[in-house]
């Protein structure tokens, strides 16, 4: 459906060349610059049916549809976005959250919405254009809240963000035709993901993980805090990670890192030295953070800097 790259557009001309070629997949949606150096980016579409798959690779900046866009360009699509190495701000309704790395959001384009990524780093941004009537269900507003509310707790959210990887990966190796089958299970999945209940969508293992991520900044804080806190035995706690391949002391010690590259590459923190962000992230070991950063993410913190 598309494939455009800024290469060969003259500096002055490559942000409003990007803006030009997003018009037909990303309908009524217009991007904000917020650098002013060379915007080097490419743009990909693949579309099956209903179902257009993108890939936006450039500098950071953010996007924004309003009210005005909504009404001059009505469009009643959905887009599930995932970026596998940057973390994004989405300001819905006046709520603004921060989207981690690797966590699929689900964006209605029949409400405004303002989008942003770090400026100081290139992001790959990967969209799935979906009809707003998923598994014969019409999605309004408060499905896609629900969506994105079970997105990150519910072992079927997990494994909508795993088969979401896969999908971009597929496109990013030239198997365009195995990402497109691919997105039918992810449509799939998010219908799954509508019609749980919350006994069915949250497992035991999923509250555990919830009530440990507001807590990633405390050093102290222990599987006997998680086990005090919802008021069973450690044991208990521990065969919930084991049931699933994991540890607890493993598990935390990922998130932590996850947490420290986010704020790594936040603007917010640059004032702060790469230890006191550790610190700040629940690390106590300096060196030991540096050793297990490199490992997880094939890079030592100060690549992340702005």
């Amino acid at each position: 459906m598309l494939d455009a790259s800024t290469t060969g557009y003259a500096s002055r001309e490559q942000f409003d060349y990007f803006c030009d070629v997003l018009c037909d997949v990303y309908l009524g949606i217009r991007p904000h610059r917020t650098t002013t150096a060379d915007f080097d980016a490419d743009v990909l579409a693949y579309r099956w049916g209903d179902v257009v798959l993108s890939r936006i690779r450039a500098p950071g900046h953010d996007a924004r549809r309003d009210g005005r866009m909504i009404s001059d360009k009505p469009d009643d699509a959905l887009f599930l976005n995932f970026s596998g190495n940057a973390a994004s701000t989405v300001e819905v309704g006046g709520r603004v959250g921060v989207v981690r790395a690797s966590t699929p959001v689900l964006l209605d384009n029949a409400r405004p919405f303002h989008l942003s990524f770090d400026p100081s780093r290139r992001f790959h941004l990967y969209s799935l254009r979906l009809p707003r009537v998923i598994g014969g269900r019409h999605v309004d507003a408060s499905a896609v809240a629900t969506v994105n509310e079970r997105m990150p707790r519910s072992r079927v959210g997990r494994q909508l963000a795993l088969q979401t990887r896969l999908m971009t990966a597929e496109l990013d190796a030239g198997r365009t035709e195995v990402a497109g089958a691919m997105s039918g299970a992810v449509t799939a999945l998010i219908a799954v993901l509508l019609e749980a209940s919350d006994a069915d969508g949250v497992d035991r293992l999923s509250n555990y993980k919830a009530t440990t991520s507001t807590h990633l900044e405390r050093a102290d804080f222990t599987v006997h805090e998680v086990a005090r806190l919802h008021r069973v035995s450690v044991r208990t706690v521990q065969a919930a990670f084991a049931g699933s391949g994991e540890t607890f002391t493993a598990w935390i010690a990922g998130e932590r890192l996850d947490l420290a590259r986010d704020r790594l590459s936040d603007p917010v923190w640059a004032c702060r030295s790469i230890e006191r962000i550790a610190q700040a992230c629940g690390i106590r070991d300096a060196s030991g953070f540096h050793r297990a950063f490199r490992a997880r993410f094939g890079e030592s913190p100060g690549a992340f800097r702005p």
